[in-house]
């Protein structure tokens, strides 16, 4: 759990050495959101919502009115989800816990649909750390008893990022590979894609990710490191160019926003909010 508050939650579900994957198209030059860098960032003093723990994986409903995120007490042994609705004055209120939390479990990088109907997370409360998801019938109704994600459940997970429709999956595995996954409609199973008996691999090096609302650009950490760094493709169907860049020199747990003008991400235990213009 040291690593879990130095780093960042997602740490927690190890790393190792990467390896070689499908050779990407030539580099892309990105457009509309995709071809701006963030500035900033700014702190979000207010982010504090959970006296005496340390929040991590802030991730924004496409509507803007819930934040969702990871906290833990030091030195403990239990990661919760929870959200915090906005306020008239535009800060966060206080925060509430996830009606679906367990105790002594630990549980990281809620994703949201965007029609915050449906959420996914990466938990070990099976024993493993994979992929879970819930579900509720309407936005300000508390989420039901969490299930496996169907269709990648045999598959260990140490971060991932959902699609605002809820139909494709992204996911880095302990040793930093990001794979991918589609499902026909959000009740269908998710089915991997895969080069031959094996899973495809789109980006190596790269952990506790997030994919842009187009799916062309990837934010990420290099397993066990902390600078943000940032690489791009040409299509939803290509691997991500290996060229990277980097967004910021420290900071980890990055979530790109709905509308990709907003990027939250932690740094030495505070939540910090960048941002750029789109045309």
């Amino acid at each position: 759990m040291l690593l879990l508050l130095v780093a960042g939650c997602n740490r927690i579900f190890g790393l190792e050495e990467t390896q070689p994957f499908d050779a990407p198209s030539p580099r892309p030059d990105a457009v509309g959101c995709s071809g701006k860098m963030f500035v900033g960032p700014e702190i979000l003093t207010e982010f504090d919502v959970v006296p005496g723990r340390a929040e991590f994986d802030p991730s924004e409903s496409a509507d803007r009115q819930e934040l969702w995120f990871s906290s833990s007490e030091p030195a403990s042994a239990e990661l919760d989800l929870s959200w915090s609705g906005k306020l008239a004055t535009g800060s966060w209120g206080p925060s509430t816990f996830a009606s679906f939390n367990l105790p002594n479990v630990l549980d990281a990088d809620p994703a949201l649909t965007d029609d915050g109907l449906r959420l996914v997370f990466v938990s070990n409360r099976s024993g493993g750390a994979h992929a879970w998801e819930v579900t509720r019938a309407a936005i300000g109704q508390p989420f039901g008893v969490a299930a496996l994600l169907r269709g990648v459940d045999a598959y260990t997970f140490s971060g991932l990022d959902l699609t605002l429709d809820g139909r494709t999956l992204y996911w880095s595995a302990g040793d930093g590979e990001l794979h991918v996954a589609h499902r026909a409609t959000v009740n269908d199973p998710f089915v991997a894609e895969m080069v031959g008996s094996e899973l495809r691999v789109i980006a190596t090096n790269a952990a506790y990710v997030s994919i842009s609302p187009d799916e062309r650009e990837l934010f990420y950490n290099h397993p066990g490191e902390f600078p943000l760094f940032r690489r791009v493709r040409v299509d939803t169907t290509a691997a991500f160019d290996p060229t990277e860049e980097v967004v910021y020199a420290s900071g980890g747990d990055s979530e790109i926003s709905a509308d990709g003008q907003r990027l939250y991400f932690v740094d030495s235990f505070e939540v910090k909010l960048a941002r750029r213009d789109c045309p």
